[in-house]
This record gives structure tokens, sequence and C-alpha cells, in this order.
């Protein structure tokens, strides 16, 4: 009886270290440590392996900006990746995209290599929209803000030369949309297409920040160009009437019975 009962609980004990091997066998990878957003303002640079996971629980829309690396494929360059939410697992591939991301846990793998940043859509905030054209000079709500935050301009063109311009406290920087860096500083001017994205620092713990689209003033390329031809045109002016005058100078002493004039 005894041998009997060591062998049942030494099959039970076996029985029990199969499944439970076959279950970490079987479960899926755990994702990486979750990233906070404000960690994802800034673009981050991805490629082959990469797991990035993050978590959205705002009720304001934040989108994922994805972008490949132009020096990967001369030719059409894409970033591959797959997105799982808990709820739904799909594959993207974008040459510079972006996509709406809905309260939830974002875990993402990477196939090649590019970029990705996670911002909140300005025209949303401000009144226009991707399509917009006829942007009017307009000043957008103003919000608090206490760490690194990203927002998208996202706008495919506009009629006249803009000016977007950051009121507050704070450090801002300027990506393309391939979230390369193009610039920083206060303000910046778009002559055509916004796609830019704008990352914002508070100098202190936090900081009232307010955008600003106005009209951008005359490019000072432009008006040095306008000056020059305006210059060049006063000369041929001022030439022309100096040649005209000595021309008539001769005619007018022959009229009047005096000898021309000789230099």
């Amino acid at each position: 009886m005894r041998t009997q009962g060591a062998c049942t609980t030494r099959s039970s004990s076996l029985a029990l270290c199969w499944c439970l091997a076959l279950f970490l066998f079987l479960a899926p990878t755990a994702p990486a440590d979750l990233r906070p957003l404000s960690e994802l303002a800034f673009p981050v640079a991805v490629g082959p392996g990469t797991n990035i996971s993050f978590w959205v629980n705002e009720s304001r829309v934040r989108y994922l900006y994805a972008a490949a690396d132009p020096g990967e494929d001369p030719g059409a360059p894409r970033l591959q990746y797959w997105i799982d939410n808990g709820t739904t697992r799909r594959k993207e591939s974008n040459i510079a995209g972006i996509g709406l991301l809905n309260p939830s846990q974002y875990n993402l793998s990477f196939e090649t290599s590019g970029r990705i940043a996670v911002a909140y859509y300005l025209p949303g905030i401000c009144g226009w929209q991707a399509t917009t054209k006829d942007l009017d000079p307009r000043v957008c709500p103003t919000m608090t803000i206490r760490e690194p935050t990203a927002f998208a301009l996202w706008t495919f063109s506009v009629d006249r030369p803009t000016l977007v311009r950051v009121e507050g406290d704070v450090e801002v920087s300027y990506f393309d949309q391939y979230l390369l860096p193009v610039g920083t500083g206060s303000a910046r001017r778009y002559d055509g297409a916004m796609m830019d994205v704008v990352v914002v620092v508070p100098r202190g713990s936090s900081a009232e920040v307010t955008f600003l689209i106005e009209p951008a003033p005359a490019d000072p390329a432009f008006v040095g160009i306008v000056l020059l031809l305006v210059a060049v045109l006063t000369v041929v002016i001022l030439v022309t009437r100096a040649l005209r005058k000595r021309r008539r100078e001769p005619r007018e002493a022959e009229l009047k019975g005096e000898p021309p004039r000789t230099e």
C-alpha cells in the first residue's frame, strides 16, 4: 500500500510538472515593460526585434505616428510592425503614416527600422481638419502640460504662408513627417503642407501652452529679390533719362545756332 501511494504521488507530481512546462511553452511572450507616453513624445528609433508597450487611457485623442528609415531602402522604405491592443492583432506597413489610438494597452513588435511617436492631433484640438486649405488665424485652447508632450500638425496643404507659434514657458522642437528633426524655437513658418510633429517640454514642473496660427510675414529672401529688382529698374530708368538728355542737347544747340558742346 505504501509503494502504491508513493507511486501515485510521484505520478501526480510528474503530471503537474509536465502541465506547467506545457503552459509556459504555449503562453504568449510577456510584453515589454510599459513605457510612459512622455517617453514617446520625442521620436523613438526602432529596428528589427524592437518591442514597445504603452497604455493610452485618456479621453483626448492620441495618434501613433510611424515612419520608415529613409536610409534603409532608397526606393520605397516602409516601417513594418505588428500592433496588438489585446483585442485585435494586425500588421502595419507605413512609409509615413498615422493611426488612431483608442484607450487600451498597445504592444508593438517591429520588423524593420524607423521611428515612432505618440502625439495629440492639433487640428482636432484647434478646430480644423487635415484637408483644410484656407486656414484662418486662430488661437487654440490653452493647455497645461507637465511632461514632454507631442502635438501633430498633419495638414496636407495651406493656401498661404502660415506661422505656427507656441506661447508658454516651454522648449519647442519640430520633427518632419518622417520624424526627423527640422528645428527648434517658438515659431515655425509653413509655405505649403504642415506635417510636422511639435514636441513641447515645460521648463518647470508644469506650463500653460497656447498654439497660435497666424499669417506668415513675407519671406526675407523674397523681399530681398524684390528690392534688388527695384534697384535695377531705378538704375535703368536713370541711365535711360541721361542718354536721352545727351541726345537732345546737340539738336537743341543746332536749332539755337550754337556750336555743339564737346567733352
